[in-house]
């Protein structure tokens, strides 16, 4: 499911402002043996901090976040902003993460995509089991579930 004009032109940009003030670190997460090998630039991310977290324009993105999931914001992962040069990707992959399972919080039950640009071609976020791609468009938000509704424990293999 995903939100047109979830987030203000500005309210992206003072995301991607954050993010800079921060700091991009290369991000391997994802990235298969042979494209270390080919020497393929990782793309690049930080995760906002509580300091970060503490803005104005964060607190109301937060907030409508927290509309639209029901999810109290104590009870997600702080903002992560990834920047993508082009040519680089972020591989197939799901977000659940097994050991997470084990822990208090326990696993993620699904994501929220924040789209902060528009860009010319390319950059879908794609999920091949459903046959469904979803194209950035600055200001969109996409959400989709990773566990089942009837045991949150367990990944739900369609969201690939």
């Amino acid at each position: 499911m995903y939100f047109d004009n979830f987030l203000s032109h500005r309210e992206a940009d003072k995301l991607i402002s954050i993010g800079s003030e921060l700091g991009f670190e290369p991000n391997f997460d994802g990235m298969r043996i042979e494209e270390y090998s080919m020497r393929r630039e990782p793309f690049a991310s930080t995760w906002l901090n509580e300091a970060a977290a503490q803005d104005s324009t964060v607190k109301k993105i937060m907030s409508r976040l927290e509309q639209i999931t029901n999810i109290p914001t104590g009870n997600v992962e702080n903002i992560q902003v990834v920047k993508y040069d082009q040519g680089q990707v972020h591989n197939l992959h799901h977000d659940y993460i097994y050991y997470q399972a084990q822990r208090q919080p326990g696993v993620r039950i699904l994501s929220l995509f924040l789209f902060l640009s528009d860009v010319e071609e390319g950059g879908e976020n794609f999920f091949p089991n459903l046959n469904i791609k979803v194209a950035p468009k600055k200001g969109r938000a996409l959400v989709w579930p990773l566990v089942l509704n009837e045991n949150p424990n367990k990944r739900d293999e369609k969201m690939w």
